[in-house]
């Protein structure tokens, strides 16, 4: 792993850097190709051929360097770097979702977690978000902010976050 991934590991999404959704099942030459676009879409020798030709192109909502889109591809084609990514980049969304924010968050869209899903498979709680993307909360997450019962969950697809509100049942509760 080089030592940029090492130092910030969450601050870039290397997901949207590649144009892919962190939900997606993709095989390593889906990720390559992947990778090959967005080398492409934002390398600056193609961008200012496609102005000087006078065929413009969508441009991208953000500009990514040749290293973020390298460090991108080498961090997710990893299994255990991806995996560690991926718990970071959580836990830096809720933590930028969280700060500086209000107790009541206004503007936050937000849903009872009876609203959601239960993926069996993922073993997640799910909810479409209105890109196509999804929000998704794990039985970890539920617990960990069962005291405030609210979790604040990032689009995997978008930037959007929603407040999914809960009632956390302890043990006392069960006992009648």
């Amino acid at each position: 792993m080089s030592p940029s991934i090492a130092r910030s590991p969450a601050k870039t999404d290397y997901y949207a850097v590649l144009g892919i959704s962190i939900d997606a099942e993709f095989t390593p030459d889906s990720l390559k190709t992947a990778y090959r676009r967005a080398l492409l879409l934002h390398h600056p020798d193609k961008v200012a051929a496609q102005r000087a030709a006078d065929k413009p192109r969508e441009a991208p909502k953000e500009h990514h360097t040749v290293d973020e889109i390298a460090a991108a591809y080498e961090t997710l084609s990893e299994p255990a770097a991806r995996s560690a990514y991926n718990e970071a980049l959580v836990k830096n969304k809720a933590r930028l979702a969280t700060v500086g924010r209000p107790r009541n968050r206004a503007g936050l869209e937000a849903f009872d977690l009876e609203d959601l899903e239960f993926n069996d498979s993922l073993q997640k709680w799910l909810k479409e978000c209105r890109c196509g993307g999804t929000y998704s909360v794990s039985e970890q997450e539920l617990e960990e902010a069962a005291s405030e019962g609210e979790v604040i969950a990032s689009c995997h697809g978008c930037s959007l976050c929603v407040r999914i509100t809960f009632d956390a049942i302890t043990e006392e509760d069960t006992v009648t």
